[in-house]
C-alpha cells in the first residue's frame, strides 16, 4: 500500500507562485497553472488540514474509510486513518517530522525513511520548488488530449526518471499526472477544483495503476493556515 500512498501524497503536497515565462514553454505552462490557482497566495500558506473520504483496493479487496491529514510547513505531516475492513475498523497513523517518519498500526510502529516524504512536506504545491530545484528538468512540451479535452503535456525529468503533467489548455489547471513505478504506470487524476481561501484546490483525487482504479479520495473539508501544535507530531 505504501507506494500508492506515496503517489497520492505527492500529489497532495507542494507550494506555488512564480514569475511568468513564455506560456508555451514547459516551465511557462507550469507557472501559468500556479498563477491561475493562487499566484502569490501560495507563498502565504503555512499549514493545511484536510478531511477525506476514501475508497481503495488492497490485495483485490475494496476498503473504504476516512482520513484526516494535517501538514505544518515545512517538514511536518500527520495522517490519521480509520479503514473499514472485513475484520472490523482498523486505525492507522502516519507521522513525519524533519528527523524521522513512522506509521503506527495495530501491529506496532513501523519506521520509514524521511526522504520518502520530502515532496509532501515542503509546501502546499510541489510545482514551485520543482521550478526552483535544479535537479528537476522541464524537458518537453506537447499538445494532446485527455478524455477529449485539449491539454498541454509537460515532461519532467528527475533523478533518471520521467513523469508527465497534464494541464487543461483552457483552464490552465493541472488535471492529471503520469509516472512509471515498479508497481506499474500510475495516473493521478485531479478533479473538482474549488476555491479555498485565496487558492484553488482539487476536491477529488483518483489513482489508477495500469488502468485499474486503486484509490479515490474525496476532500470533504479543507482548511488553510490553521493553528497547529507541534506536539501533534510526537
Amino acid at each position: 500500500m505504501r507506494p500508492i500512498w506515496k503517489a497520492c501524497l505527492f500529489v497532495l503536497a507542494g507550494i506555488g507562485a512564480a514569475q511568468a515565462q513564455n506560456p508555451l514553454s514547459p516551465r511557462g505552462v507550469v507557472e501559468a497553472f500556479l498563477e491561475a490557482t493562487g499566484g502569490s497566495a501560495w507563498e502565504q500558506i503555512t499549514s493545511l488540514r484536510q478531511e477525506v473520504e476514501l475508497q481503495m483496493m488492497t490485495q483485490g479487496m475494496p476498503i473504504s474509510g476516512k482520513m484526516t491529514m494535517v501538514l505544518l510547513y515545512p517538514g511536518y505531516m500527520r495522517n490519521d486513518l480509520v479503514l473499514g475492513t472485513p475484520m472490523g475498523p482498523m486505525e492507522l497513523s502516519q507521522v513525519v517530522t524533519p528527523e524521522k517518519a513512522w506509521m503506527q498500526t495495530p501491529h506496532g510502529r513501523q519506521e520509514m525513511p524521511v526522504i520518502n516524504f520530502a515532496h509532501q512536506v515542503r509546501g502546499p504545491r510541489p510545482e514551485l520548488w520543482m521550478l526552483r530545484d535544479t535537479s528537476y528538468r522541464f524537458v518537453k512540451l506537447e499538445r494532446g488530449e485527455l478524455n477529449g479535452t485539449p491539454v498541454h503535456i509537460v515532461h519532467v525529468e528527475h533523478e533518471g526518471s520521467t513523469s508527465k503533467l497534464y494541464f487543461e489548455v483552457h483552464s490552465k489547471l493541472l488535471v492529471a499526472s503520469e509516472s512509471t513505478t515498479p508497481q506499474g504506470v500510475v495516473w493521478n487524476y485531479l478533479r473538482h477544483y474549488r476555491k479555498v481561501g485565496s487558492v484553488l484546490l482539487p476536491h477529488e483525487l483518483e489513482i489508477t495503476v495500469d488502468g485499474q482504479s486503486v484509490q479515490k479520495l474525496t476532500f470533504t473539508k479543507i482548511e488553510l493556515n490553521i493553528p497547529v501544535d507541534k506536539r501533534l507530531f510526537q
